[in-house]
């Protein structure tokens, strides 16, 4: 799950407190709903994730919900600290969002771990052009004598992409 500000807040602040929560996947967005930053303490962004996971069917088989996956605020402090946690969905234990201190997920700080090692490995090899022929794999186009490298991020998947050519090489793809 993620959190989108709406709106420029005025004055010192970098960003207004309208949030829209959003559920992304590779080809889909899930609109889960309208609130602010008090959502996250107050178990709203809790109970939607528990919702929309149990309509994708993340639901714990053979695990009944504890009295605890009742209470969403407390779930999500839990899940703030790093903590797995479920919610209560009818008679079902569902996945909760899984949260980091920064409130983002778990999969998205581990994948921008991965980017983060991906950067220290391209750069120490950027200048090696014995590299380029790996990178460039099956790019039918000779390599360009003086290649202008640029570091994106394709959709969810974070590239090199080299100007000249207009090759895109992947560095990281965000499902594997």
């Amino acid at each position: 799950m993620h959190h989108l500000h709406l709106s420029r807040a005025k004055g010192c602040q970098s960003y207004g407190d309208d949030l829209l929560y959003v559920r992304f996947r590779r080809n889909e967005a899930c609109l889960l709903f309208v609130g602010d930053h008090k959502s996250f303490f107050s178990g709203e962004a809790h109970s939607a994730a528990v919702k929309v996971n149990r309509h994708v069917g993340l639901t714990l088989v053979g695990v009944e919900p504890s009295d605890e996956a009742n209470l969403p605020r407390k779930s999500t402090l839990l899940a703030l600290h790093g903590f797995t946690t479920h919610g209560a969905a009818g008679n079902s234990a569902v996945m909760a969002s899984l949260l980091t201190s920064s409130g983002h997920s778990i999969a998205m700080k581990r994948y921008s771990d991965r980017i983060l090692d991906a950067i220290d490995q391209i750069a120490t090899k950027i200048l090696d052009r014995s590299e380029y022929s790996r990178w460039f794999g099956d790019h039918t186009g000779p390599i360009p004598h003086q290649p202008e490298f640029a570091l994106i991020m394709d959709h969810l998947d974070f590239a090199i992409y080299e100007r000249v050519s207009k090759v895109l090489i992947r560095a990281l793809d965000y499902n594997h």
